[in-house]
């Protein structure tokens, strides 16, 4: 149980991270780049670690590796909207750039709650 707290740790950190990059981005105020890249790092572990614990402790077609893949696909989308809005929106603010800032955290959000929900019941 403790390999899957630090999961559960990592990601929670990074979602932490991710509300305060989001509240300085909604503010405007710069974004310091180590909190940038600390924030994809903690995501990034959080995804190795569930994948890893989810494929070693759980029975393929259970509702426990359904809800395991969930979190991971959640989190891997959220990693991949958010490297790559700074590619496809060159400007900071407007529509695109915005909605793309809504996925990323929708989506790293609801990873977390998969995660949440996978280890509450495993």
């Amino acid at each position: 149980m403790m390999n899957m707290s630090l999961a559960v740790t990592l990601l929670a950190a990074s979602a932490l991270l991710g509300l305060v990059l989001g509240w300085q981005y909604l503010r405007d105020t710069p974004r310091k780049l180590w909190m940038v890249g600390f924030h994809l790092i903690l995501g990034v572990a959080a995804m190795k670690f569930v994948v890893l614990f989810m494929l070693g402790e759980t029975a393929e077609g259970s509702l426990l590796r359904t809800l395991g893949n969930g979190a991971v696909l959640a989190t891997a989308l959220a990693l991949f909207s958010g490297l790559v809005k700074p590619v496809l929106v060159r400007e900071a603010k407007g529509r695109l750039a915005m909605s793309m800032v809504a996925l990323h955290a929708g989506v790293g959000g609801l990873g977390l709650l998969l995660l949440l929900a996978w280890a509450a019941v495993r």
